[in-house]
């Protein structure tokens, strides 16, 4: 049986092409405290070692592991979820100690000397004592001076735990679910390293930054989820306004074009299996795609195209307009570019590329400003509307009971809007956007809109968290 190292994200395995490389594996200590000591470093929740549960000498200081309980290497520190300055920290201190070490054997490299000059003749024994006192007060000199220099890094390593860090740390998110939910709305540490590890490969770091791929990703999740302005972002990260913006806008782009796979229009026998029972009396497992739009408030163009263009007669403000559909399971199998407040909701369905997903005997749910039941029928999907009121004094009982049915199935996409505008206050319905978010960029010949991909990346990160929609 080949055994593999129990760290987290570790793919090490014990085999000979690992032993040449001169990687080593080292079976957890069964006497406490030192196996208390290892599985706290190792940091993996509910995890209890087997007899050959074994780890690599990678996550040691030095690559070795050792038996002395000074050294930084007599437990793990270095794993996938250690930050750089802290494995910047390892390195010192494993210097320290070898420097330590080093001064310990010339002392004891003086002390046998001054014994072997003892036992010369009684001649020379004034001169002996002499370089023993000598050599003993040298010793307790630098005694006093390791334990004065070892007092004042405790006093540096205290202030600096005394000072709040500006922002959260990997560790941080490890050992507080709550604050991982503050800072990224995400409700999993497993979930929100899937994401970094999905993004963050195809991000090009650079060693001259400030900051690690860890921290820029933490910064764009807090600017989403908090709508930190730039000025609060640079003053926490201890970086530059302009760098703020610049991380932001190329991992905004990059977590579009890597998270897009998580909104995707499923199967209707997927949906069918997983039907909400709120849906079956009335439509049965019909239903494939519930529709709604949604306005952000945008900050008023200078330019007079563009101000007409946006204005939006039902919130009587300059908006970016999108559409939005979710199954009734609650997830968001499609999301739209953004679009002027002024157009109307028939003509971003017909123009957003929505119908493209439409195929026959789909079933859409929606609010009376849909009137597109013309456009679904010629790709054989049927449309379900309120009733209208137009031209009648009242509506007929059964097309009460209809609308009142409608009603209470239709209003999950508002839900799931107001959940994503809730989990990420960047999308509030009270903020207004600056109209830099919705000019067009260019950028390696793409021209794209930094709006669009934050409200594609917030659907997205949207469905893989806690879900508002129950099944029963």
């Amino acid at each position: 049986m080949v055994n593999s190292c129990c760290a987290f994200n570790c793919t090490t395995r014990d085999c000979k092409e690992t032993r040449d490389a001169g990687i080593k594996f080292y079976r957890i200590p069964l006497k406490e405290p030192k196996r208390s000591l290892w599985l706290n470093a190792i940091k993996r929740k509910n995890f209890e070692p087997k007899q050959h549960t074994v780890i690599c000498s990678q996550h040691f200081v030095g690559g070795v592991k050792s038996d002395d309980p000074l050294s930084p290497s007599y437990v793990p520190s270095l794993f996938a979820f250690t930050s750089s300055p802290l494995k910047r920290k390892a390195s010192h201190d494993m210097q320290r100690y070898q420097a330590l070490k080093k001064r310990e054997q010339s002392k004891g490299t003086a002390i046998s000397v001054a014994s072997s000059e003892s036992s010369e003749p009684m001649s020379t024994s004034a001169n002996t004592v002499s370089i023993a006192t000598q050599t003993d007060m040298t010793v307790a000199k630098i005694e006093t001076q390791e334990a004065e220099l070892q007092l004042r890094v405790n006093e540096v390593v205290d202030l600096k735990k005394a000072i709040p860090k500006g922002y959260p740390s990997i560790e941080d998110f490890v050992a507080s679910e709550k604050l991982l939910r503050l800072y990224t709305g995400l409700n999993s540490f497993t979930v929100l390293m899937a994401v970094f590890h999905l993004v963050s490969g195809a991000i090009v770091g650079n060693p001259l930054s400030k900051l690690d791929k860890f921290a820029c990703f933490t910064m764009v999740l807090m600017k989403l989820r908090l709508n930190a302005n730039n000025s609060d972002l640079a003053f926490r990260f201890g970086v530059s306004e302009s760098t703020v913006s610049r991380v932001f806008s190329k991992w905004i782009k990059v977590m579009d074009v890597r998270l897009n796979f998580l909104i995707t229009w499923p199967k209707r026998e997927l949906i069918q299996k997983t039907m909400p029972f709120s849906f079956i009396p009335t439509y049965g497992l019909k239903v494939t795609s519930i529709i709604d739009c949604f306005e952000l408030f945008i900050e008023k163009p200078s330019n007079l195209l563009a101000k007409s263009c946006t204005w939006s007669q039902y919130k009587h403000y300059n908006t970016a307009k999108y559409l939005i559909s979710i199954t009734p399971q609650g997830i968001i199998s499609f999301i739209s570019n953004g679009w002027g407040g002024r157009a109307s909701d028939k003509y971003i369905v017909e123009n957003s590329g929505y119908l493209k997903h439409i195929t026959p005997g789909n079933f859409v749910l929606a609010d009376r400003g849909f009137d597109v039941a013309d456009s679904l029928a010629l790709f054989g999907a049927i449309l379900a509307i309120p009733a209208f009121t137009r031209g009648k004094n009242q509506l007929a009982a059964a097309d009460v009971e209809s609308t009142r049915r409608l009603a209470n199935v239709r209003i999950h996409v508002e839900r799931i809007i107001g959940s994503v505008r809730q989990r990420f206050q960047i999308l509030s319905a009270t903020g207004v956007l600056p109209k830099e978010m919705v000019s067009h960029h260019k950028d390696d010949d793409d021209d794209y809109v930094i709006l669009d991909s934050i409200v594609k990346v917030c659907c997205c990160l949207n469905n893989v968290a806690e879900g508002v929609v129950p099944f029963v």
